[in-house]
């Protein structure tokens, strides 16, 4: 058995050493064998990264190509109409992408397996996001905006629209406070109604009280008895003519004491009144000086009547002085009722009354009446803002748009949209630059808005000109005082000047917008030449034309680009979809809508592929999936 054992030794000694010295048959086809599989094993590793790497960079191809087919799906009408690429989703957006990646596929001949060495699938497709405009592709849609206009407008429109609006905010920074803020309806129709009323039954006094005449006759027939002689026999004439004289005063007496404590009223509610309308006043008007005359006549009978000349028995020479010191405080007590002041109206202070409240009703007129001959012209075309994109709760944004952004969107509008002056045919709305500046349902209800806009820009640029006029502010002083004096509350006189300016502003801006609503140009910063109305009729200025106006003139469309820059940009973006769906709607398809419309999308589109050459076993099993293929994703973000 060990001879066995020690021959098997030899023999297995003896073949390992013949293989190594390649003198046994077969020994270099082994080896060769095991380095031809290493080489193939290589090329075959090598060959399926290259081929992977073409797979994917045809699958790449082929999703980008999808995604252009996709994105030139535009609605073409919205383009064509609007400048606007945006694709409307009538199908959903995956399912095409699905669709164009595999009809690539198809052409590229590659969904065979075999001798196909390109063979691939698709998988699925993973959405991303999609940029509809309505939700967050509102910054795409403004981009598009910003650059149809600087190439349909010109690259310095923009600059030169920032350049006008910045000169009309310069001039707003340096605007007064507005009467709104000096002058309340309430308080001038109610408070000041009440003083008036007051102030009539004080000067119905004080005229009474200024009525001495038989006071008068008294005291001097008292006086020049006394003069002449002063005996028994003229005791009974003093005696009577006194007692008339002291019936009279005391009856005066109670008239004061009347009028002296309405004027205390009067005080409380004239300081009332100046506190509520902010105005202060260091100055006594005529009520308050009558009232310290008044309380000063009151001291001079009371000091008369403590002289108890009813009560002396006699007029001896002994009570000479009484009498004289007696009758000398009543002729002062006449001369203090000659001082006294009463209301005196003149016509031409009813005439300045009545041209202040021309003005008050002139502020509190429907504007739209005022700046148009006829209102049954104006268009009553309403829209039902139902699905409108600037009314749904999921785009209601605060979005900030800068102030070139907001220029562009309104030359944009310009351009696209109609207005008062230049309407569209064939939209919803008439007054389509009016319904991005208000976004009301109806033609009328804008135009009142924007036309209310229109009027407050006027009528501050009109209201720092008429500050600086001289001439028309002096003229506006004497009709304050004068209109406060027919009023019967001369502490008025700031408040009716405050009134006047404002309505003679307010006056000349209506003028200026019906020149504009007409077509005109306005001189955008007013002159003595420029000025239209006059103070003594308000609302008959003249309809005229300064186009050719050496000044910066500017028309109604100019004033509606400047509120579109006033205006929250985010919004007047959204308005401008509104219109947009609305007039794509009535013209070509009715089911349009901008919320189911995009301009760009992120996706990923995965794909499979079949092992070909490395499809051993040990490479299948460690490939983790079920069915033993390559998996991998192609990204794509597209947006115009």
């Amino acid at each position: 058995m060990a001879f066995i054992n020690l021959l098997k030794h030899r023999l297995s000694h003896f073949k390992i050493k013949k293989i190594i010295s390649g003198k046994t048959k077969g020994s270099i086809s082994i080896y060769l064998s095991i380095v031809m599989v290493a080489v193939m094993l290589f090329i075959s590793v090598v060959s399926e990264s290259g081929r992977i790497n073409v797979v994917y960079s045809e699958s790449k191809s082929f999703t980008y190509m999808a995604a252009d087919s996709v994105m030139a799906g535009y609605a073409r009408q919205v383009f064509d109409e609007y400048g606007l690429l945006l694709v409307w989703e009538n199908q959903n957006t995956e399912e095409e992408l699905k669709k164009y990646i595999q009809a690539n596929i198809n052409m590229a001949d590659l969904n065979g397996m075999g001798t196909n060495f390109m063979s691939t699938r698709l998988k699925n497709i993973e959405m991303d996001k999609v940029e509809y405009v309505t939700d967050n592709g509102e910054k795409l849609l403004l981009s598009q905006i910003a650059s149809y206009t600087k190439y349909a407008a010109g690259a310095t429109a923009a600059e030169e629209l920032i350049k006008l609006f910045n000169k009309y905010e310069k001039r707003s920074d340096e605007k007064t406070d507005s009467v709104a803020d000096v002058f309340d309806e309430k308080i001038s129709e109610n408070d000041s109604k009440e003083l008036q009323n007051l102030v009539k039954d004080i000067d119905e006094l004080i005229v009474k009280i200024k009525d001495v005449e038989k006071e008068k006759k008294l005291i001097n027939a008292v006086s020049r008895i006394i003069e002449r002689n002063v005996s028994s026999k003229n005791n009974d004439k003093v005696e009577k003519k006194y007692r008339s004289l002291r019936k009279i005063l005391d009856k005066k007496a109670g008239m004061i004491s009347r009028a002296i404590d309405q004027g205390k009223d009067y005080e409380g509610k004239k300081a009332a009144y100046l506190r509520e309308s902010g105005y202060t006043s260091g100055e006594k008007d005529f009520v308050e000086e009558n009232t310290l005359i008044l309380k000063k006549m009151v001291g001079i009978l009371q000091e008369e009547k403590a002289l108890d000349v009813s009560k002396l028995e006699s007029i001896v020479p002994e009570n000479i002085n009484i009498l004289n010191s007696s009758m000398s405080l009543l002729h002062n007590y006449i001369n203090e009722t000659e001082s006294l002041k009463e209301n005196q109206i003149t016509e031409e202070d009813n005439r300045n009354k009545s041209i202040y409240e021309s003005a008050k009703e002139l502020l509190q007129k429907g504007l739209l009446s005022l700046v148009t001959d006829d209102v049954s012209d104006i268009s009553n075309a309403s829209i039902s803002d139902l699905n409108l994109p600037s009314k749904k709760e999921n785009t209601e944004k605060n979005g900030k748009t800068d102030l070139t952004d907001r220029a562009l969107l309104a030359l944009y509008g310009k351009r696209k949209f109609g207005n008062y002056i230049s309407k569209i045919k064939d939209h919803d709305l008439s007054y389509e630059m009016e319904y991005i500046i208000s976004g009301k349902s109806s033609d009328r209800d804008n135009l009142t808005e924007v036309v209310k806009k229109i009027v407050g820009i006027r009528n501050v640029m009109n209201l720092g000109y008429l500050l600086t006029d001289s001439v028309k502010m002096s003229q506006l002083t004497f009709i304050a005082s004068s209109a406060a004096t027919a009023i019967g509350l001369p502490f008025l006189e700031p408040v009716i000047k405050a009134v006047l300016i404002e309505a003679w502003s307010l006056g000349e801006a209506v003028a200026d917008v019906k020149g504009l609503l007409k077509g005109n140009e306005v001189v955008f910063i007013k002159d003595k030449i420029s000025w239209k109305t006059d103070i003594k009729n308000l609302l008959g200025g003249s309809i005229k034309n300064d186009k050719n106006s050496k000044k910066l003139s500017l028309n109604y469309e100019q004033y509606c680009m400047m509120l579109m820059m006033i205006a929250d940009g985010n919004k007047s973006l959204f308005r401008i979809m509104d219109l947009i769906q609305l007039n794509i709607q009535k013209k070509y398809n009715s089911k349009f809508q901008m919320s189911k419309c995009f301009s760009g999308m992120k996706f990923k589109a995965v794909y499979e592929i079949e092992p070909l050459f490395v499809a051993m076993p040990w490479v299948l099993n460690n490939l983790n999936e079920s069915n033993g293929s390559y998996t991998y994703k192609v990204k794509c973000d597209m947006k115009y």
